[in-house]
This record gives structure tokens, C-alpha cells and sequence, in this order.
């Protein structure tokens, strides 16, 4: 790419026209790469392109979606409790970016990557998923994010360092989508929304017609402005922060008289009030930078 001009912004608006990119420049280059393997018994190269070849149909009707960093930090903490139930993905295929980026556990060093994306598409019944790293939105470009408070971890340059399976026997990826959709699941836990388009945003209005095909996931917004009460009717004060409130199963009553009792998961979710920044327990903190 030549000049920043010519570099798409990283955010919802401009996800449709990132997404092109990626099918048009990044799997187009990889098909032709490995083609020549296509059909070489036992060759490993022979598995990548056909794994391209499937991405590559799945992407022809993937939905697009982009995670509001609140959304991942959540995502996050569901994944590290553990527990999250098997919910099907929203869509057979998805393309969706992560607003500050995340870099996986038990990875640091100087030459760190981070991933600012995940695909997923089905193979014969199972989920396949694929890492978006900021190296590939360089070469595809797209102007990365600057550091904020991003939810990070490191992927190193090839993309490998995410892949172990040292949550909860998944790789990290595939832990963290399904935290994902498990969540996206609870209406009372996550909003869905369409990008909104401003006079001042200043956008082709073939961006703006475009952006409309994209998903924006965010947690849900909870009143919490009240004192909070003890079993004793006692007021505390209100909440400076906002936290996480994990993810359980619970014993639910039903039946006749609530006589009965069944398990159903309670997504997590954020408490307190809505104009107050979001403070991550330890556990999670190591995903932050």
C-alpha cells in the first residue's frame, strides 16, 4: 500500500471493505500459494489448501460482526471461569473484529503480535476458526488500532503461540469464540446493534450502505444507580466501578410449587453503573496491557 491515505480505518463502518481485503487479497494469495499442493497425498501443505479452499466458500456468506472491548474483557472472563455452555455460533460463517485486540496467555517478549480478529466457518458439522493477527491487517491495509486498554495477548509472528490448549483442553481461539456465542445467547447480558453513521464521520455512502451488513456486540447497559441492601436492609454506597460478575450454573426451581430443580447457566455480566470504568479481577487482568 502507498500512503495513508490509501490505509482503511480500523472500526465498524469500515469492516465490509476489510472484510473484501481479506477474502479478495489474503485468501486469494493463500489458494494460489498452495494450490500446486492440492491433491498430494499425505502433505501437509495439501491439508492447507483445502482448508483455504472451504474458508474461502464459507466466506461467500459469512455475516460480519465487530466486539466492543467490554464485550471481549467479558468474554474473556467467562472463558477463564470455565463451565460455558455448548451454544451454536450466531451464523454458519463470521468475520468478526476485536476493538482493541487480544493477545493469548503465557506468551510475552519483545517480538509479540496482536490479534485483532477471528473467522469461523463449519467444516462437516465442526467449527473451524482462524486468527486475524495485526500483521496481516498491515499487509492488508488497514490502519491498527493505537494501545489503549486494550483486552491483548501475544500471538507470535506466524500466529502459532495462540494455539494450545491450555484452556479447559480448547485452544485459546476456539475457547474464546465460544465464550462468545455463548454470551451473544443472553439478551440480558449483550446488545447487538448497526453501526451509526454521522454527518461528521464524512463516508462514501457506499461505506455507509456497507456498514449496515455488520453486527456491533456490546455489553448490555444495567441501571445500577441504587444503594445496594444487605439481607438486613442496610444501604451501601453505590458502585465507583464497574466489575464482572462470573458466569455459574444454578439450581433452578420449577414445577409445580418450584418443587423441582434443573441446571441453567447464569451468563456473566457487568455490574454497576454505566459511567464507570470497567475494573477486571486478577484473573483477567493478565489479558490487559
Amino acid at each position: 500500500m502507498s500512503g495513508k491515505k490509501s490505509l482503511l480505518p480500523f472500526s465498524p463502518l469500515y469492516e465490509p471493505l476489510v472484510f473484501e481485503r481479506y477474502c479478495d487479497r489474503y485468501l486469494a494469495d493463500q489458494s494460489v500459494m498452495f494450490s500446486r499442493f492440492r491433491g498430494a497425498a499425505g502433505s501437509a501443505y495439501a491439508v492447507l489448501a483445502d482448508d483455504i479452499e472451504e474458508e474461502s466458500r464459507a466466506m461467500r456468506s459469512a455475516d460480519l460482526y465487530y466486539a466492543r472491548t467490554d464485550m471481549v474483557s467479558l468474554a474473556v472472563a467467562a472463558m477463564l471461569d470455565g463451565d460455558v455452555p455448548d451454544v451454536p455460533a450466531p451464523s454458519d460463517s463470521g468475520f468478526l473484529l476485536l476493538e482493541d485486540g487480544v493477545r493469548p496467555l503465557g506468551v510475552d517478549g519483545p517480538d509479540t503480535v496482536t490479534a485483532y480478529g477471528l473467522v469461523w466457518w463449519h467444516v462437516n458439522g465442526g467449527l473451524q476458526v482462524s486468527l486475524m493477527p495485526d500483521v496481516l491487517l498491515s499487509q492488508l491495509g488497514v490502519r491498527i488500532p493505537s494501545p489503549r486498554h486494550r483486552s491483548q495477548v501475544d500471538v507470535r509472528r506466524d500466529a502459532t503461540a495462540f494455539r494450545k490448549r491450555d484452556v479447559h483442553g480448547m485452544y485459546q481461539e476456539d475457547a474464546l469464540l465460544r465464550a462468545m456465542f455463548a454470551l451473544w445467547a443472553e439478551p440480558h447480558v449483550v446488545e447487538s446493534s448497526a453501526p451509526r453513521v454521522s454527518p461528521l464521520d464524512r463516508v462514501a455512502k457506499r461505506v455507509s450502505e456497507q456498514a449496515k451488513r455488520v453486527r456491533i456486540v456490546d455489553v448490555r447497559e444495567r441501571v445500577d444507580d441504587a444503594p445496594e441492601r444487605d439481607p438486613s436492609g442496610r444501604k451501601y454506597k453505590p458502585y465507583d466501578h464497574r466489575f464482572i460478575v462470573s458466569g455459574h450454573w444454578r439450581e433452578q426451581p420449577y414445577g409445580p410449587n418450584r418443587s423441582e430443580r434443573r441446571r441453567k447457566w447464569i451468563a456473566p455480566y457487568v455490574k454497576g453503573p454505566a459511567d464507570r470504568p470497567l475494573v477486571l479481577k486478577d484473573t483477567v487482568r493478565v489479558w490487559r496491557s
